[in-house]
């Protein structure tokens, strides 16, 4: 019997699917102790969920063991989570599981979000003499960063093949410009969004208003003109990365942009 390796799944819907291709329904309701095919179906399609006792069956009826097993189960769970504290939970379930294996989680998208002066440090390598001088590295970030923490960011950085050190013993950027996908990597990158938020609140006192931009306005406005303004703003970030794609100009200093449009009421019935 071979099984789809589940540790390159971050739904366990679409590892369950393709795990029962080597079994009959019939087969999987008798050793699931399940009343009919619908309960499986309704798993599938996401109608129902999958409680402790059914899930240790599930790893039962694959001979799930050792950190395969603990990863299933884990990745049930996190496919089931609700909120955003328990997925963020059951994902670094995930990554540890994972790394023990030997097959990390993309650091590229997890790792840059554990703290936010990793993608300010990976700015500053494109304007800066940065070298082992981690005292001074850290004194350049805003708000500043101890040594000990700008010497494990260059590392992780390094690690992550975001940033790698030249002959002269300078660090060097590796790609010009990074964005980040949907699905699970959104888990980690509200984690960043969160101390990014965090940044402009303190922002607002840190810097004088000349060097910065930070307003707010309160609309009211229909669901159609809604999606718009969303549209507008997806847009607006594209032509903010071209523009600092095509800079003729010699980059000076790491700024942060944040975009917020949100709901503030209940949507009115018509």
């Amino acid at each position: 019997m071979t099984l789809p390796d589940p540790f390159l799944y971050y739904d366990f819907r679409l590892w369950f699917r393709e795990a029962l291709a080597n079994f009959s329904y019939s087969q999987v309701i008798v050793k699931l102790e399940l009343k009919s095919k619908g309960h499986i179906t309704q798993i599938l399609q996401g109608k129902r969920n999958v409680p402790p006792h059914l899930a240790e069956r599930i790893a039962d009826l694959f001979q799930l063991t050792g950190r395969t097993r603990e990863f299933v189960l884990a990745l049930i769970e996190f496919t089931q989570a609700k909120s955003h504290e328990q997925k963020k939970t059951y994902l670094d379930r995930m990554v540890a599981l994972q790394s023990a294996e030997g097959r990390p989680l993309s650091p590229l998208h997890y790792d840059l979000c554990k703290k936010w002066y990793y993608p300010v440090i990976r700015e500053l390598v494109r304007i800066l003499p940065v070298t082992d001088n981690f005292e001074e590295l850290g004194k350049h970030v805003v708000p500043s960063i101890t040594a000990r923490a700008a010497e494990t960011a260059i590392h992780d950085l390094e690690r992550m093949g975001l940033i790698v050190r030249s002959l002269s013993g300078k660090y060097l950027q590796t790609h010009a410009l990074l964005t980040f996908g949907e699905g699970w990597k959104s888990v980690v990158v509200r984690e960043f969004q969160q101390q990014a938020v965090e940044l402009q609140k303190q922002a607002l006192d840190r810097f004088p208003a000349e060097e910065r931009e930070i307003a707010n306005s309160t609309i009211c406005i229909s669901r159609e003109r809604a999606q718009m303004i969303k549209k507008k703003l997806v847009d607006f970030r594209q032509e903010i990365f071209a523009l600092v794609q095509s800079d003729p100009n010699n980059s000076e200093q790491v700024f942060q942009l944040n975009i917020g449009f949100f709901p503030l009421s209940t949507r009115r019935k018509i």
